[in-house]
């Protein structure tokens, strides 16, 4: 897993600074007018001391936002990069949880029948990021927001990454950044955000569960109940407020989610080395709404990712009736934008559906996303059958083994003294009287079989999310069309300057 980590990084690499993508002349600054200072900031790790929750995909994450900050860094000076991850850069800790490769199922099942299991196939590591600042601690996230916010001047721009775990609240008002040693709260991020000089422009890309709550930030102090903002700021994140996102694993070699499409659009590479080409409106730089829609056309994941100024229009209580729903294609086609149109048109191909030949899209989709939710149930309750089955059957080989075998019945591991470690020949014995075991041959039919039922359950869940893409699109522009004829002027304002906000490129000039 190391040496596969690594190649895919240093391909990576390699191609951000090998490749064409850099400032072509026509768009420089003249030397007598100076370009604005970037100021980078990367979070990202696990949560709560808790090195199982620092998958190893966050750690890459980490690293391909670091190398397409290095890399703009050649381009200008670099005042501040600052990148926060987990435990930080005390060796001591572990801090990120990776796959271990070619684990048998036998293994599998045997790690199974222990009480403190957390992954039957992963190991517990340090990271390896370089160049960290510290910890990705509550204390150390607003702190240096602090120390940026006073350094900053109103020509300046900040850029925030987010790449670890979130959690939901009640009516996901105080959604949170699931952080080191504790959260950071909506209202909190958001009212550090206030204090920056309104006029920095400001883009935010976080990618964990339930971000879409930060799309607040539309908001003073993040409240929804609050004034509009008039700061020059947006966001784009992976999921809805109330979903939970795709990405966090231990194995980097599963990997659909925001990021990495997000990244690989201002690269013009992905991580496997494949040319990629976001420029939709073919004026040679990419723009942080253009890589925004590359994720929505390529990610394969159950992400349904969002932006400031989509949710804005959501926020204002515009009814979309049963009449709306059954707007006609001539209408879409007339008012999607290019790049909207651009973004339907890849989701037509990936989904099979050609919206633009139905005649009430947005009515088609929704029938299409109930019958995808109906066999959804179904696996689901197959799953759970199975997964019921599964758990009474390795709950008697527990139960049987725990006599010859006494550390079944308790916890292990080398943190807990010398009397509670299971040397490698009482491993070997164990696992051999598990497979000798009369339900083993079940156990191990119904562990295969439930993952061929997850896997279906899986494939129709990635089909939902991009026809809830378009569903969300379709409805974006009604939306947009019930503010355009509401008397909403300081909304029309607010909604005009995020998108002007996410139509700027998150690495300054963009990557030409």
């Amino acid at each position: 897993m190391q040496y596969l980590f690594r190649k895919y990084l240093a391909l990576f690499s390699l191609v951000l600074l090998t490749s064409n993508y850099s400032f072509s002349a026509e768009n420089e600054t003249p030397e007598n007018q100076s370009l604005p200072n970037p100021y980078f900031m990367g979070v990202g790790g696990g949560y709560y001391f808790s090195g199982w929750g620092s998958q190893a995909v966050l750690e890459l994450n980490m690293e391909l936002f670091s190398g397409l900050v290095n890399k703009y860094a050649q381009s200008t000076i670099l005042p501040y990069s600052i990148s926060l991850f987990a435990g930080g850069t005390d060796p001591e800790i572990l801090d990120v949880v990776e796959t271990v490769p070619n684990v048998s199922i036998e293994d599998e099942l045997l790690a199974d029948l222990f009480p403190n299991a957390h992954y039957t196939n992963a190991r517990l590591r340090h990271n390896k990021l370089e160049n960290l600042s510290g910890s990705a601690t509550k204390n150390n996230v607003l702190g240096f927001l602090e120390t940026i916010r006073d350094d900053m001047t109103e020509e300046d721009e900040f850029r925030f990454y987010y790449t670890g775990h979130g959690a939901k609240s009640e009516n996901y008002t105080a959604n949170t950044l699931a952080l080191w040693n504790g959260p950071i709260t909506v209202p909190e991020f958001v009212s550090s955000l206030d204090t920056f000089n309104p006029k920095i422009h400001t883009q935010v890309v976080m990618v964990q569960c339930y971000s879409g709550g930060f799309a607040d930030m539309n908001y003073v102090g993040g409240k929804v109940d609050a004034e509009l903002s008039g700061a020059n700021r947006c966001g784009f994140f992976s999921q809805v407020k109330d979903e939970g996102a795709a990405g966090c694993t231990p194995d980097i070699l599963e990997r659909e989610e925001y990021s990495p499409y997000f990244f690989a659009a201002y690269a013009g590479v992905n991580e496997k080395g494949e040319a990629v080409n976001a420029d939709y409106n073919g004026d040679d730089k990419i723009t942080s709404d253009e890589a925004h829609a590359y994720v929505l056309i390529h990610e394969n994941s159950i992400d349904k990712p969002i932006t400031t100024s989509t949710q804005l229009l959501r926020d204002q209580n515009f009814e979309i009736t049963h009449k709306l729903k059954m707007t006609k294609w001539e209408f879409f086609e007339k008012n999607l934008s290019p790049l909207e149109l651009t973004i339907l048109r890849g989701l037509q191909v990936s989904t099979g559906y050609q919206i633009e030949k139905i005649e009430s899209p947005l009515q088609f989709i929704e029938e299409k996303i109930s019958e995808i939710n109906q066999q959804i149930e179904r696996l689901t309750q197959s799953y759970r059958s199975m997964s019921e089955a599964f758990a009474h059957a390795q709950f008697i080989i527990t139960r049987d083994l725990q006599m010859k075998f006494p550390i079944f019945a308790g916890a292990y591991g080398p943190q807990l003294g010398e009397n509670y470690i299971m040397s490698l020949e009482l491993i070997q014995k164990a696992k051999q009287a598990m497979i000798l075991h009369a339900d083993h041959k079940r156990v191990q039919n119904l562990f295969l079989e439930r993952d061929k039922v997850e896997i279906q359950r899986d494939e129709w869940s990635r089909l939902l999310a991009k026809l809830k893409r378009i569903q969300y699109l379709l409805e974006t522009k009604i939306l947009a069309t019930s503010l355009e004829q509401s008397n909403k002027d300081n909304v029309k304002q607010k909604y005009q300057q995020l998108k002007n906000c996410e139509s700027k490129p998150f690495f300054s000039k963009g990557v030409d």
